[in-house]
């Protein structure tokens, strides 16, 4: 204890009792970077500065040459929903498809521990189910990706246009494949990554109505790729001046 350090770019949640005291005592002997804006206040709130940087995951934008199509689905199959909340987001997404919203063919992917914090298999299962809600509305070209890595998410997205994502790791994987991304949220962390990349309007509530679920479909449908793009490369430029990355 007491030696400088330095962190890497993460995300810190301060909801215990236990954790606030030992960061109060002992916080300030590391120099902290954040990842998001809610980290950066929550800290604060222990009486600790940070300096907010980009995911590192962003180190993987490039730009693609590649012919692109479809959607790139992600979708969350752990206990950060209930079931029946889990129900409403395959349920609203389905018609998204349905009302021609969101480009076909639709590219699910489903993203594993460690990479994305959640039961082996839950979102897997949630893929799986939205599958079969697709086909019995007619759509009949439904892929579904197991994927364990971030580049494989990355490569996936490099051949979509859209990416809407519960997972912000596959959002940030559509980001870095140079696709638009919608981002349905169920931690403030999502909702802070997309205001600070100036694309906060592209992220909703995951619990939101159907209604909301539409008007996100519509502005990802009317917006071009340029903003999102704009975005994910200057985050590339900011970690190569924070010495995190290289080209």
């Amino acid at each position: 204890m007491g030696v400088p350090a330095e962190t890497m770019p993460l995300s810190v949640e301060v909801d215990k009792a236990p954790l606030r005291y030992l960061l109060r005592t002992f916080g300030n002997r590391v120099h902290w970077r954040v990842r998001d804006r809610s980290s950066e206040v929550a800290l604060k709130k222990c009486g600790i500065e940070s300096r907010l940087v980009p995911d590192l995951a962003f180190s993987n934008y490039r730009v693609s040459n590649r012919p692109r199509n479809g959607t790139l689905i992600a979708l969350v199959g752990s206990d950060y929903l209930s079931p029946q909340e889990q129900q409403a987001s395959l349920d609203n997404v389905t018609a998204l498809f349905e009302e021609g919203l969101l480009p076909l063919p639709a590219k699910v992917v489903a993203m594993h521990a460690p990479m994305s914090d959640t039961e082996i298999g839950g979102d897997l299962r949630m893929s799986e189910r939205l599958k079969d809600q697709l086909v019995t509305i007619g759509v009949e070209k439904v892929d579904i990706y197991s994927a364990s890595t971030f580049s494989k998410v990355c490569e996936i997205a490099e051949s979509a246009e859209t990416t809407l994502s519960a997972r912000m790791h596959a959002g940030i994987a559509g980001l870095c494949g140079g696709t638009k991304v919608g981002l349905l949220a169920y931690e403030e962390k999502h909702i802070a990554l997309m205001y600070d990349l100036g694309l906060s309007k592209f992220a909703m509530d995951i619990r939101g109505s159907k209604q909301d679920y539409r008007d996100l479909a519509i502005r990802l449908r009317d917006e071009m790729p340029e903003p999102f793009q704009k975005a994910a490369a200057e985050y590339l430029d900011q970690l190569e001046r924070e010495g995190l990355t290289s080209k």
